[in-house]
């Protein structure tokens, strides 16, 4: 049998290219697998009617729950607000305060399933 001849002149055995290309494998998918977590796209969701069940402030993050579970796998099973959303803030402190019901809220999720939820729409109902 012919082995093709490496660069030192001596014959590679075919356990030996065996190696180089499962090991070339394993590195393109680590690769792939890297690619795939640092790529994590936003996903958006809207809600109907929800009822507030916890809303509080630790540091400059504000931060909610319903009753009702949300939709999206969200960390905690909160919906976090952006300290620079102070009003937002406001329109769920009001529907808590009077025992109102939000009617519409949109938020997202930028770190896939499992991260943090973030408000972007509140509307309360009368």
């Amino acid at each position: 049998m012919n082995f093709p001849e490496s660069t030192l002149g001596t014959p590679r055995s075919r356990a030996t290219s065996l190696r180089r290309r499962l090991a070339l494998g394993a590195a393109a998918a680590a690769c792939l697998c890297t690619a795939n977590i640092s790529m994590a796209q936003t996903t958006y969701f809207t809600e109907g009617t929800k009822t507030i069940a916890k809303l509080g402030v630790q540091g400059t993050q504000a931060y909610l729950s319903f009753v009702e579970p949300l939709t999206a796998n969200c960390r905690w099973g909160y919906l976090y607000i952006a300290p620079d959303r102070k009003v937002m803030y406001s329109q769920f402190l009001a529907a808590k305060i009077s025992n109102k019901r939000v009617s519409r809220v949109d938020y997202s999720q930028p770190g896939g399933t499992g991260t943090q939820c973030f408000a972007d729409i509140v509307e309360l109902s009368e």
